[in-house]
């Protein structure tokens, strides 16, 4: 990568993108073209996709920006102003309950486990 495609994707998040025409097209030795007509088969399928890529970038590039930038705001927003407060607020609902739930089941289900428990713990397995 050089030293400008490093600058503009400092974190790699592109990498899968990068496409070159060795990448795409690749001749076995027992079917191969004429060297000219690669080299030239290489040009052409590099310009073009430069060409291509430039011109979407040109006419699509400011607009995707500024669609990408508003739903990235609407996506912090939702998440500083709705989905933390609603966290927050479920969390301390779920700790408050958490006390009468935990001694429900202290004075429900405890002593059914400990009569049970008491039953079986007589029990003797003797392999013969």
């Amino acid at each position: 990568m050089d030293g400008i495609a490093a600058m503009r994707d400092p974190n790699s998040l592109n990498d899968h993108v990068m496409i070159q025409f060795d990448g795409v097209i690749g001749e076995p030795p027992t079917a191969e073209s004429m060297y000219c007509v690669w080299k030239t088969s290489d040009k052409v399928f590099t310009g073009s996709m430069d060409c291509c890529y430039k011109g979407l970038t040109a006419v699509c590039g400011v607009p995707c920006a500024l669609m990408w930038g508003l739903n990235f705001a609407c996506l912090s927003f939702k998440s500083v102003w709705c989905v933390t407060p609603c966290v927050r607020m479920m969390r301390t609902c779920v700790n408050s309950w958490s006390g009468i739930y935990n001694t429900c089941v202290k004075c429900v289900c405890q002593p059914c486990y400990e009569s049970v428990g008491a039953m079986f713990s007589n029990i003797k397995v003797t392999q013969e």
